[in-house]
């Protein structure tokens, strides 16, 4: 495959996956009335993408987005509402085939390139009583 097509592909394939989430001020800006009734600390928190304890689910959606799964975790003493982050990392494959029949001789190549690889969790945010109780970085 010609080095130079490969080399768009991958670039338009970062590009896209970039393309696919929000910054806190793309997110502020569609609920820009709400983020205004929040206390200046926590408006300075959401800006810079931030989740601190106490925070409700909206603030939280502000300053990281949609969560990528939610799991509700219900025990004798609470229930908790955990959201969940992950982050996609391009996958890259490439591929060599041959085949021979009839007299003739067939080779041929492949490059796979996919935004969706691999996956991994970022951030777990839990819920008690519709506050965070915790955040969890993975390293």
């Amino acid at each position: 495959m010609n080095p130079k097509l490969l080399t768009c592909l991958l670039l338009l394939s970062v590009l896209i996956a970039g393309c696919a989430t929000q910054s806190p001020d793309q997110r502020i800006a569609r609920e820009k009335e709400l983020f205004e009734s929040y206390a200046s600390d926590v408006q300075q928190s959401i800006r810079a993408g931030k989740v601190e304890v106490g925070f409700t689910e909206d603030m939280v959606r502000m300053a990281m987005g949609n969560p990528d799964r939610i799991v509700n975790r219900i025990t004798e003493e609470t229930n908790e509402r955990v959201f969940i982050y992950t982050r996609s990392r391009p996958s890259f494959s490439f591929g060599i085939g041959g085949s021979r029949g009839g007299g003739r001789t067939g080779v041929g190549t492949g490059v796979g390139v996919s935004t969706g690889g691999n996956t991994e969790e970022t951030h777990r945010v839990i819920f008690r009583d519709g506050a965070v109780y915790a955040v969890e970085e993975m390293s």
